[in-house]
């Protein structure tokens, strides 16, 4: 198991609840959060909850799929005849030199690379809870609605004015939405380096580089890991209270504005965070304690970041 996600669920929803403000409000010039009994639901904070959403979230699916996406070559297989060898001992019976040993096999480096990115893998698109799509489909079917008519003609005027105004993401949503991207393209620059070298000259060198760029990666995808992992939990747990508070005060059932909480694949087996418990096994299984180790110390900043997208909703005027 790579964390108990029941318990990191409960950790996250006492640290929103906290009186007084959550770890995010040590930013300068931050709002303290109010208890989650206290956070606002008006239409226009609501919204501006969802376009945070949809902004971080279509950012972790689009690193994700550059971090997956990338080809992984274990060292394993990388052969060249300039290129350190595994064992300079080694001979096969009846070659006499002629067949090509595995020159860059690094005994204890090519598993936890390769682990890295099978874990990651379990949070990609086939795990289910990918909600970009969902969270626009929302803040479209909300626009729509923010628009509808009202039962005298001044009310509506006042309520578009109030409550139709295009809403765009944060400045924080954006930043967390680049770093994400930031990962995503460190985790896929490495593997495309060892594809790369698996048909090019370079010699010991290169060798040395290749060592390096692919550890590089390795530590991004494991960072990757974590805010997919932070993102998550806060989706299945906060984000579940959210919906059904926002479902009572807001009327999103009529407006259709439920996507995010009740649109998953029809053959997900067990409920969404039932899934997530399932997915963050199968991650944990790939690592070995010091990958496990790497993303813990990744998680507190995860937690930070993503919690930025409640402020619309915890924050007083």
């Amino acid at each position: 198991m790579l964390l108990p996600p029941v318990l990191c669920c409960c950790a996250v929803t006492c640290v929103a609840q906290r009186q007084g403000a959550l770890a995010i409000a040590e930013e300068r010039n931050a709002k303290p959060y109010l208890p989650f009994e206290a956070w606002q639901y008006s239409m226009q904070r609501y919204r501006q909850y969802i376009a945070e959403v949809a902004a971080v979230h279509l950012a972790l699916e689009a690193a994700l799929q550059l971090a997956l996406s990338a080809p992984a070559i274990p060292f394993a297989t990388v052969q060249h005849e300039d290129a350190p060898k595994a064992s300079s001992n080694s001979s096969s019976s009846g070659s006499s030199g002629t067949s090509k040993e595995p020159g860059w096999a690094v005994p204890g480096r090519e598993g936890p690379v390769l682990q890295a990115y099978a874990a990651l893998e379990s949070f990609g698109r086939s795990s289910g809870l990918w909600r970009a799509a969902a969270a626009q489909a929302d803040l479209q079917a909300l626009s729509v609605a923010s628009g509808a008519t009202s039962a005298a003609p001044l009310q509506q005027e006042q309520h578009r004015a109030s409550t139709a105004q295009e809403v765009h993401p944060s400045q924080n949503a954006v930043a967390y939405g680049k770093y994400l991207l930031q990962l995503g393209k460190a985790a896929a620059a490495a593997t495309e380096a060892v594809a790369v070298a698996a048909a090019a000259a370079g010699g010991a060198s290169r060798y040395d580089a290749v060592v390096a760029e692919e550890a590089e990666g390795a530590a991004a995808t494991l960072q990757l890991l974590a805010h997919a992992y932070a993102l998550q939990v806060q989706q299945q747990c906060l984000g579940t209270r959210i919906g059904a508070a926002a479902t009572d005060k807001l009327q999103l059932l009529p407006a259709r504005a439920v996507a995010l909480y009740m649109d998953y694949p029809r053959d997900m087996e067990g409920e969404p965070v039932q899934q997530l418990v399932k997915i963050t096994d199968a991650a944990g299984q790939q690592l070995d304690a010091a990958a496990r180790q790497a993303v813990m110390q990744e998680l507190p900043k995860a937690l930070k970041k993503s919690a930025l997208m409640l402020a619309p909703l915890a924050t007083a005027e």
